[in-house]
């Protein structure tokens, strides 16, 4: 999303509309912040992660009840102690079949780092955007963030895999990171990647997603666009 939509999308659910898209007001106290700044700073730090508008209002209270029990358990440790885990660099592998909650969990704790008091920096980009940075030469980008997810991670052609493991190794001991993908062990040793890359993510925390997918839950971009301009008209 562009900062021009951004400030569209938080002035569709501006309370006070005589800020006019500049998100301050002007009254007999002087120059006020507009209500809707804090949620546009908020908002910004999500857009600036790469968080998809549709889970931006997204909690673990959405989570369906069946959702598995040890993940979520796994998860709030994480977003309880959120210091201790970036301090520590802690290191996620999360694997299973689509719509299971892979991307989800992995978003839900990237907006908790990106929400915590101690202004931790936070990206969510798949091994395709890894690659392109990589060959732009701007690898180097990944060092100003504390918070890594590389999503689909083993979904790359055999021709980019060694590139893409010696910079993603190359962050292992300096990153909290999240791997996120479909493939088991056998099935990325069979795919061409690298026995150093391998042995090293068999030293992340994996968790195995399972069960039903939950996919549909999720409203769209447009779905969510849409409902809240349905909440604004209601206020």
């Amino acid at each position: 999303m562009t900062n021009e939509e951004l400030f569209d999308y938080i002035y569709s659910q501006c309370p006070d509309k005589e800020c006019e898209k500049r998100f301050y007001v002007i009254n007999e106290n002087g120059i006020q912040n507009c209500k809707c700044m804090p949620k546009l700073i908020h908002y910004k730090r999500y857009n600036d992660a790469n968080i998809p508008v549709e889970f931006w209002g997204f909690t673990s209270d959405d989570i369906e009840p069946e959702f598995d029990k040890n993940i979520l358990k796994n998860y709030n440790f994480f977003k309880n102690n959120i210091e201790k885990c970036i301090f520590n660099k802690v290191q996620f592998w999360f694997t299973g079949s689509n719509g299971l909650g892979k991307t989800t969990i992995s978003l839900l704790m990237l907006k908790d780092v990106l929400d915590s008091i101690h202004g931790y920096k936070g990206l969510i980009l798949n091994a395709f955007e890894v690659i392109t940075m990589l060959y732009k030469d701007r690898e180097n980008e990944l060092h100003d963030y504390d918070f890594i997810i590389i999503d689909e991670f083993d979904k790359l052609k055999k021709s980019t895999i060694d590139d893409f493991s010696n910079v993603v190794c190359s962050y292992m001991d300096k990153k909290s990171i999240v791997l996120s993908g479909n493939k088991s062990l056998k099935q990325l040793q069979e795919s061409g990647y690298p026995d150093f890359f391998l042995d090293r993510l068999e030293m992340f925390t994996k968790f195995e997603f399972k069960g039903k997918s939950f996919r549909k839950q999720m409203m769209s971009k447009f779905e969510t666009l849409m409902k809240t301009q349905e909440n604004q008209e209601n206020d």
